[in-house]
């Protein structure tokens, strides 16, 4: 203080340009305020040029005398009183006079206690509105929202004489309210219209990715902006992509961001608000339900963002949005400035739409193939992305290079950077060679932003270095790498927080869009689960159905597990044929050899899958090679598109033993397509009312029945809401062909005699519901019935005639008119069944019922309830027959498969113990151990000719006869 007091004394005469306190806590008022008051003499003011007060402890005697200087001191440049507290009556005085002085080009009032005050807005006002700063320091004050709108308003100016300020410093400065946006979002809006700025700094003000959407969306065009400090705020992956997309646009010129300690956070979850606090801004993927409150200026840059995205699709905002509701009365009107080329969204109301593309992709892509779903993805990322010029390229890489050694940073980053870029394979592996240790996540991550082909993949998994190193990656992303394109059809599981499967979940949302372009194009009905035209069914996402109801209206999150069923539409075409039955023998000889496990057989069979067409046969003959459930029906499902003659999808159908499969098997591919279009004798439906495909197949067993005879629907009950019973004492109503109730479950099968087949009404069912292309009659339908079908007294007889006649039409014939003096009608009564019967010596039924388990078995054969039994209605043995015997040489076939063309040599292997004899649970473990999982009772039944529940060698030598010729 006795120094400073010196040195007072001695400053007289001289010319001062510059006074620098800082740091100086060793003096106060005592001397600062005479110095101060000697500064204000005009010999002395005229020549000062800088005052800096940082962290002294000038009171406020100093600063009035500082307020008074400035009204004097015209040629001062530079100001920084930082960390000094004002008083608040000096606040106002204090900015007043440094905002309108003419000369001064740098500010600093970092900590001085601005915020909260009455005047804290207009103090703002002045201070940014200045027309000489060209830097400005406000960091570690406290502002609000409207204190940044005042902000923002200055930065606004674009007249001639308007703000020239370069850099701006608001670190640590905005306060937040509850979860909602952090106050600095209302002057991050208004950079969209300032032409000055080169610098901003808004560390630690608490923003995640809400404000980092809006500063994306202000400043993708900015000309001026080439460095941003955003540090230690919780940005996370979903803020740091706002960051890397801004860097990367050609239109604006920033080079450079700091953002240490960033790279934690997410979405946040905000109970008020319900659905429109979480929502996110997707750039490749932008469809779905919207809720905005355009109060909020994130919500309000979400909606400049969609706007965009239709002016790059080159179409009309309005056309992209359908079911909007503006809460407020006046027309919603969003327009794009025709000068500054901003667009200008309201700022009051609430605003709900669905945003989708689907037609703008439908014109934009309308020369694609419609099954050229990856020339779709390559198209749409190329268009959808962004692939950085040459002269951003450099500022990401000197980003990632900045991060190295920095394991958990240069993680987000990459992920980060792989959801909106294209990279080329030398791009990504540049990323690899700056980042040795990290090689590996990087492939992870960038391998899905590479082309759609197998040279790049080929050539970035030649970038690992060891195998130890490639074995990790392509564990890692094994679900991308097997993921199939042209044939989606499955079901999946991904963990939305690993990028590959990211890319995987992303991908089958944008194929389900597309596909939704494809049908709605060809005039498809719509099959779907909630009638939304979606190939999505039984959605979770962290265990739990998706909020919105429906994926077309949800934004795709960037965590926990997305569990799915995606049924593609794709079909064969009228003219695609399958692959021979020798090649395809020849894939089975190789699955069941191969020393691989069933999942990984399964991983093989879908990656070929869109390469190849089946029949229904081969397909009944894949089942029998896995053994367990689950995975038959993976394969089921996998190639259930693959098929070309859907007529005969019950040789498959009969194949799953359990009710309990078929049930899985409609839930996973929809009651609607699952639908047994030309053979529904026999089976059962249990439908919840509620969902569109479940509505679609109550529709089509009535016009089915009304078509055919309306008694074929049995045992139809309808559980109402209520919980109430419609048995439908007067049948069902014929106005549930077009109107099916929307609530409760309707259970019934379905029954039909061949007599009374309309097969022409069963393929428009086929081609209007399934969207089978091919034209087929009744001789194309292998007419089948499954021998899990009839009742056990039915299968009895059946194999009573297997012994004793050639075929069915033999028996039937004996049977009819085999009275003496009879002639054949072609029909069977009852009594002539009993007849005939018992003249064939039949014994299969004796015993005290033996005339009830007759007349059921012949109630069977007579669907119709007529009390005659036609030769067409008694096909359905032949059917049974045809249906054993297929398995028989089904198992014999394997047997070659296995062993080779010697049946003996099967024998020796099936007869493990050398006993000579094997029971019918030996057979089923033998069988089992050689790999054969199909209905091995059937065969052993046809085997055990003399009923005495063993086979020996003689007995198994009758399979010689069922061998291939």
């Amino acid at each position: 203080e006795a120094q400073m007091m010196a040195l007072v004394d001695i400053v007289t005469d001289g010319r001062v340009e510059e006074v620098n306190m800082e740091n100086n806590r060793l003096v106060t008022d005592q001397s600062l305020a005479p110095l101060f008051q000697k500064l204000r003499a005009p010999h002395m003011r005229d020549s000062l040029r800088t005052i800096n007060l940082r962290h002294c402890r000038a009171g406020v005697n100093t600063l009035e005398m500082c307020v008074e200087l400035l009204s004097v001191a015209m040629n001062l440049r530079h100001v920084d009183m930082s960390g000094l507290q004002l008083a608040v009556k000096l606040q106002l005085p204090l900015c007043m006079g440094l905002g309108s002085h003419q000369t001064l080009e740098t500010v600093a009032l970092a900590g001085v206690g601005l915020g909260g005050t009455f005047c804290t807005a207009e103090c703002a006002r002045r201070l940014v509105g200045s027309v000489s700063f060209t830097s400005l320091d406000l960091s570690w004050n406290c502002f609000d929202g409207e204190d940044f709108q005042q902000m923002g308003k200055q930065l606004m100016q674009t007249k001639p004489g308007g703000s020239k300020l370069k850099k701006l410093y608001l670190d640590s400065t905005s306060t937040t309210v509850g979860n909602f946006d952090c106050s600095i979002s209302e002057l991050l809006e208004a950079l969209a219209y300032n032409t000055s700025l080169t610098f901003l700094s808004i560390a630690a003000n608490r923003i995640d990715f809400k404000p980092a959407l809006v500063l994306e969306d202000a400043l993708e065009n900015h000309s001026c902006m080439r460095n941003i400090n955003i540090s230690q705020n919780p940005l996370g992956i979903l803020g740091l992509r706002s960051i890397l997309r801004l860097m990367a646009r050609k239109d604006n010129d920033i080079r450079h961001f700091d953002a240490e300690g960033c790279f934690t956070g997410g979405p946040d979850m905000e109970e008020d608000v319900g659905d429109a606090a979480c929502q996110t801004f997707s750039f490749t993927n932008p469809g779905g339900r919207y809720k905005l409150q355009l109060a909020r200026p994130y919500h309000r840059a979400m909606l400049r963002m969609l706007c965009k995205t239709a002016e790059r699709y080159k179409v009309p905002w309005e056309r992209c949005m359908s079911d909007l509701n503006y809460s407020l009365p006046e027309r919603l009107s969003v327009s794009k400035n025709a000068t500054t080329k901003i667009w200008q969204a309201p700022t009051a109301g609430d605003l709900s739409f669905n945003f989708s593309l689907e037609s703008q992709i439908e014109a934009k892509w309308s020369s694609l193939e419609e099954d050229d779903f990856v020339g779709f993805l390559q198209k749409h990322f190329e268009f959808t992305r962004f692939k950085p010029s040459l002269n951003k390229v450099v500022p990401l890489c000197n980003k990632w290079a900045e991060l190295n050694g920095r394991s958990l940073d240069q993680e987000v980053f990459i992920q980060a950077l792989a959801k909106d870029f294209n990279m080329s394979v030398a791009y990504v592996q540049y990323l690899c060679k700056a980042a040795p240790s990290m090689e590996a996540d990087v492939i992870n991550a960038m391998l899905p932003c590479t082309a759609e082909d197998g040279g790049s993949r080929y050539l970035l998994l030649q970038t690992l270095q060891t195998l130890p190193a490639f074995v990790t990656t392509y564990q890692a992303m094994e679900c991308f790498l097997l993921f199939n394109v042209s044939n989606p059809t499955g079901h999946y599981k991904l963990e939305l927080n690993n990028t590959s499967q990211f890319a995987v979940a992303q991908r089958l949302l944008l194929l389900d869009r597309w596909e939704s372009v494809i049908n709605k194009r060809k005039g498809r009905v719509d099959i779907s689960s909630r009638g939304n035209a979606s190939h999505f069914r039984n959605e979770l996402h962290a265990g739990q159905p998706l909020r919105s109801g429906s994926v077309a209206e949800w934004t795709l999150p960037e965590a926990d597990e997305f569990e799915l069923d995606y049924v593609s539409s794709r079909r064969p075409s009228a003219t695609a044929k399958a692959v021979t039955d020798e090649l395809w023998e020849r894939l089975m000889v190789n699955l069941h050899k191969s020393q691989c496990t069933d999942e990984e057989r399964l991983k093989v069979l879908r990656a070929i899958s869109h390469e190849i067409y089946i029949t229904a046969k081969h397909m009944r003959q894949m089942m029998g090679f896995f053994q367990v459930s689950e995975h038959r029906q993976e394969a089921f499902v996998m190639y259930y598109t693959r098929i070309i003659d859907v007529q005969n999808m019950k040789l498959c159908y009969v194949r799953f033993g359990k009710e309990e499969e078929l049930a899985r098997l409609q839930y996973r591919l929809g009651m609607a397509y699952f639908f047994p279009f030309f053979q529904p004798e026999n089976a059962k439906f249990q439908l919840d009312l509620s969902l569109n495909d479940h509505q679609i197949v109550t529709k089509m067993l009535v016009s089915l029945a009304a078509r055919e005879k309306s008694s074929n629907i049995r045992d139809a009950v309808w559980q109402k809401e209520d919980g109430t019973l419609d048995d439908f004492p007067m049948g069902i109503p014929r106005s549930w062909e077009t109107a099916t109730p929307t609530s409760g479950v309707f259970k019934c099968r379905y029954v039909c005699s061949a007599d009374d087949r309309n097969v022409a009404w069963r393929k428009g069912l086929a081609q209007k519901y399934s969207y089978f292309p091919r034209d087929v009659n009744d001789s194309d339908v292998n007419w089948l019935t499954g021998l899990n079908e009839p009742p056990q007294d039915v299968l009895d007889l059946l194999e009573f005639f297997l012994s004793r006649v050639k075929d069915m039409d033999e028996a039937f014939n004996i049977i009819d008119g085999g009275e003496p003096g009879c002639t054949s009608n072609s029909e069977l009564t009852l009594r002539e069944f009993e007849r005939g019967l018992s003249s064939m010596g039949c014994q299969k039924f004796a015993g005290p019922d033996e005339q009830a388990r007759i007349a059921a078995v012949f109630r069977y054969l007579d669907p119709g309830g007529e009390g005659t039994v036609s030769l067409k209605e008694w096909s359905v043995l032949d059917q049974l027959w045809q249906e054993f015997d297929l398995t028989v040489r089904e198992f014999v076939q394997f047997l070659t498969f296995a062993f080779g063309e010697n049946l003996q040599d099967a024998w020796q292997v099936l007869d493990e113990d050398g006993s000579g004899s094997l029971t019918e649970e030996e057979f089923n473990e033998a069988v089992q151990a050689a790999g054969y999982f199909g209905p091995a009772r059937v065969v052993f039944a046809l085997l055990d000719g003399s009923d005495d529940g063993e086979i020996a060698l003689d007995e198994f030598n009758v399979l010689e006869n069922y061998k291939k010729k």
